[in-house]
């Protein structure tokens, strides 16, 4: 025992010299470097879309059953267009919607459709419309279903719990919080200290919202640091004195800045911000909590080739805990700015591309269900020549090291490290209880734990298949490994000798195949009930989940299902 003890000791003198010396070295390393090391410089590819049938500002873009569409504006002229756009086959196939929606809002609903409502009434951007209706993406038609309480154009929205939608905003008008009740009606249910035009309208638990803003109705910066919520009352945010939200001109619906997880009720978004020296930040709002997002290093505010103006809300990838804000410089640069908001502090990326043509303005952009960032329509002068843009920003498959900081480094050699230690006690525990016990094989291996891994296969085979597991949005490894009275490290083992896959994609497959199941067996119900009842988080999650698995979209599988039975 006493050898044993002494070989330990000195392991952990060794291990603890290594682990000082990298230590050392990263901290110095970390203290010299500066924010470019911080923030990586990266350039990013361009692919330009065919362009768009009609050149557009003041639209809206959604993603809606896995297709991306682009609603409403003003064209040429600054005349409103009452049409509509979806990409597919490789071209954008244009629809006429009931009424115009120049700078109104589009609301994408549980139920699998989008409202559209407001927007301005004539050309020139002049005056404000009741005008609402419905998008079905599943027969891409749409269907006038009522009026708003109160006139609106530069509104916002969003849904909460029964398909109520709440909204707030105005342009030139006064404005009030109101809400649709889920049955065909709206009405004013709450004052506002203030007229705001573009505000963001936050879902704060499942049936409570908040307005905020810095921009009021008739376009003047004012930041009150003032918050509205649905039951009328309004609190003071301290930090939005200090932290002034980022103004811009997005349309988009707030749900793309959303990065919490509606299964747990947990609703949170981020927010740019800036502060009186023009630097930047986010700031997260969870429930009704107010905080900035702690980063590596400040929001790089500059790049090696000249100053960006950031211009977007931010635009979230669940998915892989993503968020992203795009701004430009006077070379005509894009940039995108990365920040993987799940790490504490949050590592970021700056994305780069060549210098355009010309510089771009009030062009949507939206995440598509591949994680890249589409950007549609815009101006380059004024609104009366539009745009008839198109292009994605390649930054789907960025991946969230890259802007790991020299600090990253050293927790994860420390982890590393640490694990090893670990390892080695852990293997010499066992060797001399091997030795106790004669559970040592001929060449001296020890004997495999979790026994035959085709046998395990089976039996997860065969859990997975009759209580459906798979279908709770938070499983993990461990709880299987639970389940299965086996260890998660030879579960894992298991699954990739087997499946040749992680349990992750596993567990991905067993949901796909469920709602290939439902969809052949229940072709009415909605695709994103059965998506959600799958397991599957979100909409993005789900249709980029099934096309790498299937090769397809739903929508094409579903075709190639009906094509087959005939």
């Amino acid at each position: 025992m006493f050898q044993h003890n002494s070989y330990f000791c000195n392991m952990n003198r060794w291990l603890t010299l290594i682990l000082s010396s990298i230590i050392v070295v990263m901290t110095a390393r970390a203290t010299d470097s500066d924010d470019q090391s911080l923030c990586p410089v990266v350039k990013v590819d361009i692919e330009r879309l065919p362009d768009l049938n009609v050149p557009r500002s003041g639209h809206n873009v959604v993603c809606v059953n896995g297709q991306i569409v682009v609603m409403g504006g003003h064209t040429k002229g600054y005349i409103p267009t009452p049409t509509t756009e979806y990409f597919e086959n490789g071209a954008w196939q244009e629809m006429q919607m009931t009424y115009e929606h120049d700078c109104g809002v589009a609301v994408p609903m549980s139920s699998g459709k989008v409202m559209i409502a407001g927007g301005l009434e004539k050309n020139l951007g002049i005056g404000q419309t009741y005008a609402v209706e419905i998008y079905d993406s599943n027969t891409h038609t749409f269907e006038g279903m009522g009026c708003l309480y109160k006139k609106r154009a530069l509104v916002s929205a969003i849904e909460i719990s029964g398909g109520r939608i709440v909204f707030a905003g105005n342009w030139h008008n006064n404005d009030c919080i109101e809400c649709y009740d889920g049955h065909g009606h709206f009405d004013s249910i709450a004052p506002v200290t203030f007229s705001r035009a573009l505000p963001y309208v936050l879902r704060t638990s499942d049936d409570d919202a908040i307005v905020l803003g810095v921009v009021d109705s008739r376009g003047n910066v004012v930041n009150y640091g003032a918050v509205d919520a649905l039951d009328g009352t309004a609190m003071k945010v301290p930090l939005l004195d200090e932290w002034a939200l980022l103004y811009h001109q997005d349309r988009n619906s707030d749900n793309l800045s959303f990065i919490g997880d509606t299964t747990r009720s947990e609703y949170a978004y981020l927010l740019p911000a800036k502060d009186r020296r023009e630097q930047l930040a986010f700031i997260q709002v969870r429930g009704k909590e107010f905080s900035l997002l702690p980063t590596v290093c400040p929001m790089p505010m500059r790049s090696p080739w000249e100053e960006i103006n950031w211009q977007t809300r931010v635009v979230a990838d669940r998915t892989v805990g993503r968020a992203y804000i795009k701004g430009c410089g006077a070379s005509n640069r894009l940039y995108v700015l990365a920040v993987d908001y799940l790490q504490r502090p949050a590592t970021m990326t700056l994305y780069y591309t060549e210098p355009l043509s010309h510089a771009l303005r009030d062009e949507a952009m939206i995440l598509t269900p591949e994680g890249d960032l589409l950007l549609t329509g815009g101006i380059v002068d004024s609104n009366f020549a539009p745009l008839a843009l198109a292009m994605l920003i390649k930054v789907g498959h960025g991946g969230g090291g890259a802007g790991a900081s020299s600090w990253l480094w050293v927790l994860i050699a420390l982890g590393a490290l640490v694990a090893l230690g670990l390892m080695v006690e852990v293997v010499f525990r066992r060797r001399i209880k091997a030795r106790k016990t004669g559970d040592i094989a001929v060449d001296g291996s020890a004997t495999d734990e979790a026994g035959d891994n085709e046998a395990l296969a089976q039996r997860l085979h065969e859990l997975m298949q009759r209580e459906q597991l798979f279908l709770r949005p938070d499983l993990r490894l461990v709880d299987v490994a639970r389940a299965l009275q086996v260890s998660d490290r030879n579960l894992s083992k298991c699954i990739k000798e087997q499946q040749e896959c992680t349990f992750l994609k596993l567990v991905s497959r067993y949901r796909v195949e469920y709602v290939q199941q439902m969809l052949s067996e229940h072709p009415d119900m909605k695709m994103m009930t059965i998506a959600r009842e799958a397991g599957f988080a979100n909409e993005v999650s789900f249709f980029r989940t099934f096309k790498a698995i299937t090769g397809m979209t739903p929508k094409e599988w579903q075709n190639s299902r009906v094509t087959d039975k005939k």
